[in-house]
């Protein structure tokens, strides 16, 4: 497979268990599906080859446009790793396969948010968010008076039964 950037073979490397491709060149590093998701912590992953990766100074041109996928030749998406990160990664819609540029993998460990972050921040953003808090509380009313009508339509039903003999 070669690199989408420089178009040279890369060679394939393990991680712990993990087989990644990086560019012998530019350093960049390709993942198929769901394998970055088993190297994006800190505490994932060990070896000289993981830390020789992790040293490599962080290169990402913005501008070069989109790169074609070096597992599929579909066109790759840019799009940031967490919400509001200046950490731009390409993903491959079609296999699913991960493109870093080189330095990228270490950012993303760096900035890895685990589950207790990110719920922290989740609820930051709702408790400040006046459109959603308004719209919570507008769904909190709206299931307040829906409740409100079946309760009393099953109980004009109960009475209607026992009343009636239906």
């Amino acid at each position: 497979m070669n690199c989408p950037l420089c178009r040279v073979a890369m060679k394939e490397i393990n991680i712990s268990g993990v087989n990644i491709d990086e560019c012998t060149q530019c350093h960049g590093l390709w993942f198929d599906n769901l394998e970055l998701a088993r190297l994006d912590e800190k505490v994932e992953g060990d070896g000289e080859a993981l830390e020789r990766l992790l040293s490599y100074s962080r290169r990402n041109d913005s501008n070069r446009g989109s790169i074609i996928c070096p597992r599929c030749s579909a066109k790759m998406h840019s799009r940031s790793f967490y919400y509001k990160s200046d950490i731009r990664i390409d993903e491959c819609y079609s296999c699913g396969g991960t493109w870093l540029d080189a330095g990228e993998l270490d950012a993303v460990r760096n900035n890895f948010k685990d589950q207790d972050e990110r719920e922290a921040i989740f609820e930051k953003m709702i408790s400040t968010n006046e459109d959603y808090l308004a719209m919570m509380k507008s769904q909190t009313e709206t299931q307040q008076k829906t409740m409100a009508i079946r309760q009393k339509g099953l109980l004009r039903n109960l009475v209607n039964i026992c009343f009636s003999g239906r």
